[in-house]
């Protein structure tokens, strides 16, 4: 897509106090007698990154600041990857070809996905998941009805997650393991304070996860 770069934030130019939020999208009213009426919008999370750098040399701003130019701002989205969870299997696991369902697209192919609150009962609307759209290049298994399959049977968009299975029906049980990037791009204008000569002040640096890449 023109919007979004295939490219990963370095994620050696960031420091380890980055942070994140997760968040669903529901409507709540409250009315004058104190009633709430909740509607969900969606039901996929949606991750908010604060990457914020004080006080950090400035060449690692400098590459915040290209990339930036790079992706115009908040137009194009990029990879990031999220040292707390970027594994199908739990959150850093080791990947196995029976870690996540997928959702069916067409006899031969599916979506990658990865399913949340599977410890507990599923709420009226199911499991929530997270279409995974960024699979890392060489990390992606895939079964079929409980069987590894072997590269030759199946092929992967890096780009867009969709799997395809060389024989398979939509009856087929299709699941698979991987790891992954999460889709993001800026969530606003870059601030820099200039505090020191060699270094910058770049506070309020936010991401946001791109759910429709």
């Amino acid at each position: 897509m023109a919007d979004f770069l295939e490219e990963r934030l370095d994620h050696q130019k960031i420091l380890m106090g980055a942070s994140f939020a997760e968040q669903y999208s529901v409507n709540v009213i409250t009315t004058s007698g104190g009633q709430e009426y909740r509607s969900l919008v969606h039901p996929f999370p949606a991750r908010t990154f604060d990457i914020s750098q004080l006080l950090e040399k400035s060449e690692t701003f400098n590459y915040i600041l290209a990339l930036y130019h790079r992706a115009h701002g908040q137009y194009a989205g990029f990879r990031i990857r999220c040292y707390d969870e970027f594994s199908s299997n739990g959150s850093i696991g080791t990947p196995t070809a029976l870690d996540q369902p997928t959702l069916v697209l067409t006899a031969t192919t599916r979506q990658m996905v990865k399913q949340y609150g599977t410890n507990g009962t599923a709420g009226a609307s199911g499991y929530p998941y997270r279409k995974i759209r960024k699979p890392v290049a060489g990390t992606v298994l895939v079964a079929k009805n409980g069987t590894p399959l072997s590269g030759g049977d199946f092929t992967v968009d890096t780009t867009t997650g969709i799997i395809t299975v060389a024989t398979a029906i939509i009856s087929d049980t299709i699941t698979a393991g991987f790891q992954f990037d999460w889709p993001v791009r800026f969530n606003g204008s870059l601030v820099i304070g200039q505090d020191y000569p060699t270094h910058r002040n770049a506070d309020g640096i936010e991401l946001i996860e791109i759910l429709n890449t």
